[in-house]
């Protein structure tokens, strides 16, 4: 395993918190590294507990609005019948997809699931492959990206013999070609670009039947169980994340003399350039459009968040989001970007 970077305190979680700093908030060191088949990782594991405190993807705005619209009627011209739904607790792709058949069963196995409906199975608690069973098809939407052990994941899914693994995920070489720091981090601790994951995907044993590409934000894989390859590859992404880390490296050479100015996204990039030498004083608060995000502090600091509402006129601000800088921006007046 060899280390390309190394982080002296990043969050084990971004949710953000109530009340005062905790000790129990940890930041710890971490770092990236690539193995000896060209898989970067993000190091150490952390215990899923640990990171996703509470429902913190309510994913709001109008990407992620389209994306949920897409990704059910993408799902729904396989599946009219049955969808179990792992990971999706807010619920964003079950109400999407009652858009076009409202009679479906529907089940959700979720960490914190916010989603109250009557008609939907829900099962709290940690995915298990034994909740699967044979026949069924299974929807993931941003999940598969969060597993540490994602080959474990797609091979003990195989085995429970589902009909169908329909998926979406981040299109990770697009987020690091644009500097969009949710790339890699605790929550994403492997750059699944996507020819590596078509080829875990051949040596977990699944046949892919489709992909389609929402906007350059998300790739839509319908994939079938088949049997298991041994073919090895090695790939070679790193330049890609290497890229990426300088780039920040270089942003933030420009702006450590300013005081007084804002980053937006509640989420890794206020970290980011905590490691990279901003420090904390230096940001007013972190704004962010989610109102289960606002009024509230970054976990593990001090840092207050906000919404964009309470932005000051001539604000200084930071905004390095990736596929959301547009949409962000354009609801943002009197601002000067840093």
């Amino acid at each position: 395993m060899k280390t390309l970077f190394e982080f002296e305190r990043f969050p084990l979680s971004v949710c953000t918190q109530d009340g005062d700093l905790s000790p129990l908030e940890e930041m710890i060191p971490a770092s990236i590294c690539e193995d000896d088949f060209g898989l970067i990782s993000f190091l150490p594991y952390v215990d899923p507990k640990k990171i996703y405190l509470s429902q913190h993807n309510s994913s709001i705005g109008p990407t992620w609005t389209e994306h949920n619209k897409r990704f059910a009627e993408y799902v729904y011209k396989v599946e009219k019948h049955a969808v179990t739904d792992i990971g999706g607790g807010s619920g964003n792709i079950y109400k999407s997809y009652l858009q076009h058949n409202t009679n479906v069963n529907w089940k959700i196995i979720d960490l914190n699931p916010t989603l109250e409906d009557r008609n939907v199975q829900l099962i709290k608690g940690l995915y298990d492959s034994k909740y699967i069973s044979k026949g069924e098809t299974v929807i993931t939407s941003h999940f598969l990206e969060h597993q540490f052990d994602f080959k474990k994941f797609l091979s003990e899914l195989r085995m429970r013999e589902p009909k169908y693994h329909i998926f979406s995920l981040p299109n990770f070489k697009y987020y690091a070609k644009n500097k969009y720091l949710a790339t890699i981090m605790f929550e994403h601790p492997h750059y699944l670009e996507e020819d590596y994951l078509d080829h875990i995907l051949k040596i977990t044993g699944w046949k892919i039947l489709n992909k389609a590409y929402f906007n350059n934000h998300s790739i839509f894989y319908t994939t079938e169980p088949t049997k298991p390859t041994n073919d090895q590859q090695k790939f070679d992404c790193k330049d890609d994340i290497v890229d990426l880390i300088e780039y920040y490296k270089k942003r933030v050479e420009k702006i450590k003399h300013l005081d007084g100015f804002y980053v937006f996204g509640a989420h890794f990039t206020y970290y980011y350039l905590l490691n990279f030498g901003i420090k904390e004083i230096q940001i007013k608060a972190v704004v962010d459009n989610d109102v289960k995000k606002q009024n509230r502090r970054m976990y593990g600091t001090n840092t207050k968040t906000i919404s964009s509402d309470e932005l000051p006129n001539g604000a200084m601000l930071f905004l390095e989001m990736g596929p959301y800088n547009e949409e962000i921006s354009r609801s943002l007046k009197d601002i000067v970007y840093i």
